[in-house]
């Protein structure tokens, strides 16, 4: 059976360290989704833009947050397509270049393309120019242009370069404009739905942009606004994802808890779910992989082989982690950190955004003291960064730093900056346990946490998004709070349980070695052989591509 060639639209990919072609959790699934393809042989074509100051280098001067350009060397990674191409958007012609990245499967050497819009080139207006400067920059109606930019852009790279995508999957709403076009094409509705999926990757309000009708009528035109449905126009406004929605075949959410929170946003609608994973073979660190080469046979192309994990000697997983643990502890004495590799330590890096609280375990600071007292020593680790017009998010990362300088001889506490791949991997792997507590239900899936399951490091976390499915109490990690609890009584729960099982259950496990290998291990055997994105493609194929 023919499987249908997919493009892959999305705003970020995270690729490579180096590649400032991403913000964070969304570009990373996208990178990992688009590996994940390619190793198994299935052709995609991957579209974005080339953003060629990044997304920001974050600065921190007298305890805040500060932004600067985060230039990279883009010809080091990307070959340029020798065309050129012009974008005709209502009156407006852009003109635009090509960047591509090519992507090997590590397994027979098979490659994936992904393509990068350019507009920054001299035959371009300056405000055309510019869209190329900054993913998600912090003027709006840049932001919204390039949004355009990707979604129509998609459909015109499609047709100049003869490349045959068969089903077009929208990576989050911000490229809705995709949909208009292809209808545009298409003498139906049906028609164009056996072209689109789309996937939603958030209830926060931001990702569910809504934009007045009379004003994208100004951006595209009214050609294409006025195939818009009428009932999709509320108070003059369209809701993107709405318009997603209505145009693809098949929808999803990225968790089993996610869907149930999107279909009481979007009723009227028929959402699936397929809970997202990571890319084994990006994620797993170095010397664990050199273990499972030895022991768990082909895991990069069949990740369900780290079931066999119980076959590994218990000391070799040890040795392996204490290896990366005294990696982080090297890296924190560059930024001025004094870790000692032989104290529990606790990690937490992800976006400083109000919802994710960040700051949570710090809420009781005199009890988190205590508790570091009774275990002789205990070290935390914190990284992330904040949208720069997210006041909120800045006053968390100020609020990290000062508490990095409350440290005293039994808790050890640090910040450091530019959270991204290289950093993340020494972080996730250097920690004992990974922390995240999100506010209910706004999580909708989170991958940090699975990849610090992927090599044995234990989650202790909110029970919402992909939490709700990996979570086995002791098992694989711990629950922080209730099921299904939202509100001010569910934070005192949270808080209270945070604080009870960090000292009376977890450093008590971590203190019996066969208890704390064993908890590694089932890490590595349940969650790692099931939230990864080889899974995750398969069930693309099953549940949207070929319905």
């Amino acid at each position: 059976m023919k499987l249908p060639k997919i493009g892959f639209v999305s705003m970020e990919f995270g690729l490579e360290d180096e590649m400032k072609t991403y913000c964070g959790g969304l570009g990373i699934l996208s990178g990992d989704i688009f590996k994940s393809n390619t190793d198994l042989e299935y052709e995609m074509i991957g579209i974005s833009i080339l953003y060629k100051k990044g997304y920001f280098k974050q600065v921190i001067v007298n305890g805040k947050q500060t932004e600067e350009d985060d230039l990279w060397d883009y010809k080091k990674f990307l070959t340029k397509v020798d065309k050129q191409f012009i974008l005709k958007v209502n009156n407006l012609e852009i003109n635009y270049q090509l960047w591509k990245y090519e992507y090997k499967s590590m397994a027979s050497g098979f490659v994936n393309c992904i393509y990068f819009i350019d507009t920054d080139i001299e035959s371009n207006t300056e405000n055309i120019r510019i869209l190329s400067d900054h993913i998600y920059p912090w003027d709006k109606t840049i932001w919204n242009m390039q949004e355009i930019l990707l979604g129509l852009g998609a459909i015109d790279i499609n047709k100049q370069l003869n490349l045959g995508i068969e089903i077009f999957h929208l990576n989050e709403s911000h490229s809705a404009v995709l949909a208009l076009a292809l209808r545009n094409e298409f003498s139906s509705e049906q028609e164009v739905r056996e072209h689109l999926v789309f996937t939603t990757h958030t209830p926060l309000e931001g990702a569910h942009q809504k934009m007045e009708i009379n004003i994208l009528k100004d951006l595209i035109g009214e050609d294409l606004t006025n195939l818009i449905p009428k009932q999709l126009i509320v108070n003059n406004l369209v809701n993107y994802t709405d318009l997603c929605l209505y145009f693809a075949k098949t929808s999803n959410a990225v968790a089993r808890r996610h869907k149930d929170v999107t279909l009481a946003m979007y009723p009227q609608y028929d959402i699936k779910y397929i809970t997202n994973g990571v890319h084994t073979g990006t994620w797993v660190c170095e010397g664990l992989g050199k273990i499972y080469d030895t022991y768990l046979g082909n895991w990069r192309i069949d990740p369900n082989a780290l079931r066999q994990i119980g076959v590994v000697p218990d000391q070799l997983l040890l040795d392996n982690h204490s290896s990366n643990k005294q990696n982080l502890c090297n890296y924190l004495k560059s930024e001025g950190y004094d870790f000692d590799p032989n104290v529990f330590t606790i990690g937490f890096a992800r976006r400083t955004t109000g919802y994710k609280r960040a700051d949570f375990i710090l809420s009781q600071i005199d009890r988190l003291k205590s508790i570091a007292k009774k275990y002789g020593k205990l070290q935390i680790v914190f990284s992330g960064k904040a949208y720069p017009t997210d006041e909120v998010g800045k006053q968390l990362v100020s609020r990290l730093i000062e508490a990095a300088s409350l440290t005293d001889q039994h808790l050890s506490i640090a910040f450091v900056p530019n959270y991204g791949i290289k950093l993340a991997k020494t972080i996730l792997l250097g920690c004992d346990l990974w922390l995240n507590n999100p506010m209910p239900p706004l999580e909708a899936s989170g991958t940090s946490g699975m990849k610090a399951s992927i090599n044995g490091i234990p989650n202790f976390s909110i029970l919402d998004g992909w939490w709700v499915e990996g979570h086995l109490e002791g098992e694989t990690g711990w629950s922080i709070g209730q099921d299904l609890c939202v509100g001010d009584l569910c934070k005192l729960y949270e808080t209270e349980d945070l604080y009870s099982k960090l000292e009376n259950e977890i450093y008590n496990t971590y203190q019996d070695k066969a208890k704390w290998v064993k908890l590694i291990k089932t890490c590595i055997a349940l969650n790692g052989t099931y939230f990864n994105t080889h899974r995750v493609v398969q069930e693309y194929y099953l549940i949207s591509y070929l319905k």
